[in-house]
């Protein structure tokens, strides 16, 4: 489970980061996408008029249609940004561009919630749950060490590479990406020596406090860019970030809780 829901993530890793389209400027003037199309939803402008527009002839199958169309716009709606600016050229590839980032990214997300259940799984065996001579003062002990860890390598790393986390956001987004697998990686293999157990808890807390520092950043710039890009305007920020909460809190269903992803 934890070696497939690993590939899976590397490879959503990577499609995530390949399908970030490089920035271009925006020019108005050249049309080259269906002005009726409406890219918030599945179905045109044009398919919802002709639609909507028989439902006094059919009445029995009208109803049925008007709840499928109400329902892929809901959809639409909420969780994809409002239709581009139909005059900006290539508004129609961009984001076509940014539905297929997002699926990579949500898939990353669900493999991420599954692995640190698994992981959890580990750390509770690992500080002795169900046996008679774990006691609460080792656990705790053991919890505050990794997280003192993880906070001096979160300070000490983010001193290092701040101002450079702007430049190469794709392959800073890859490496957050492998520390957290490394990090999952320590975590879960902690269990298997048990002398071995806290240097490997702390030295995933390490790894994720790197990814931590990573990843914020990186997701910041690009949906930034995704704004500029499919919004074309940055003012376009605010939504785009808000439907991808609303994908996260989606994510939560199907592979738990996705606390500690970056926004």
């Amino acid at each position: 489970m934890v070696a497939t829901t690993t590939v899976a993530f590397l490879w959503a890793s990577w499609g995530s980061c390949h399908s970030i389209v490089p920035p271009q400027r925006w020019r108005r003037g050249v049309v080259d996408v269906d002005k009726n199309h409406d890219y918030g939803s599945i179905l045109t402008a044009t398919e919802w008029e002709s639609l909507t527009s028989t439902q006094d002839d059919m009445p029995g199958s009208a109803n049925k249609i008007g709840v499928g169309v109400a329902i892929t716009s809901f959809l639409g709606t909420a969780f994809l940004p409002c239709p581009p600016d139909t005059s900006l050229t290539g508004a129609s590839r961009r984001f076509g561009s940014y539905k297929k980032f997002l699926v990579y990214d949500n898939l990353q997300d669900i493999c991420t919630a599954i692995r640190k259940y698994i992981v959890d799984l580990h750390i509770f065996e690992g500080l002795g749950v169900g046996r008679a001579s774990a006691t609460a003062l080792v656990a705790t002990m053991s919890f505050a060490l990794r997280d003192f860890f993880g906070i001096c390598s979160s300070l000490a790393f983010s001193a290092v590479v701040s101002r450079n986390l702007a430049r190469h956001v794709k392959q800073w987004k890859f490496f957050s990406a492998l520390m957290l697998d490394l990090g999952l990686a320590m975590k879960v293999t902690a269990n298997l020596k048990r002398q071995w157990f806290l240097p490997l808890l702390c030295g995933g807390s390490i790894c994720e406090a790197m990814y931590g520092v990573t990843t914020s950043p990186c997701t910041s710039i690009i949906n930034l860019h995704w704004a500029n890009t499919v919004l074309g305007s940055e003012d376009g920020i605010a939504e785009i970030i808000s439907k991808r909460r609303a994908q996260r809190t989606l994510n939560e269903l199907v592979g738990g809780r996705t606390d500690g992803l970056g926004d």
